[in-house]
């Protein structure tokens, strides 16, 4: 364990954390070298309301919503002709879409308030439960005025 040099630890991290010296770095022998600072006491306060609310929703519910918004992007997405990186059959809240220059278009989409992020060579797309048909067809629109950026299916000729 004692060869494995963490590139990020915090003060529980240390041999002896509570001697609060931050100009020496002595990682525990043990695998507590890995360990970050003081948890965020704010954050699970919050993550508890959040729960309770996820729960009042109903898990199925909030599923159900993110597979239907899911859906209705890949199939928005198909039609426009964009090549997609999810899986046509995901009910996750993740959509990939294949991209040109993702950073470009996560640029432009947060012109239009849209939060989008770049994996690579594509454009990530996220859904909550928040999140309504109506935000589906919102990003359809920003994809169609930008395919430029996208990665498209070839255009058949009508011979």
């Amino acid at each position: 364990m004692q060869s494995l040099i963490p590139t990020v630890t915090g003060w529980f991290g240390q041999t002896n954390p509570f001697a609060f010296d931050p100009k020496r770095f002595d990682p525990a022998p043990s695998a507590r070298r890995f360990q970050s600072g003081s948890p965020s006491i704010p954050n699970i306060y919050a993550s508890v309301r959040g729960l309770e609310l996820l729960r009042g929703i109903g898990m199925e519910n909030v599923a159900g919503q993110v597979g239907q918004l899911t859906t209705t992007l890949l199939q928005g997405a198909v039609e426009q002709g964009i090549q997609t990186k999810t899986p046509a059959d995901s009910i996750g809240p993740l959509v990939v879409l294949k991209a040109r220059d993702p950073e470009a278009l996560v640029k432009k989409l947060e012109e239009s308030s849209t939060v989008v992020s770049s994996r690579h060579d594509g454009l990530r797309i996220s859904f909550h439960v928040y999140n309504t048909l109506e935000d589906v067809q919102a990003v359809l629109q920003l994809l169609e005025e930008n395919l430029d950026r996208l990665v498209t299916e070839p255009v058949a000729s009508g011979r």
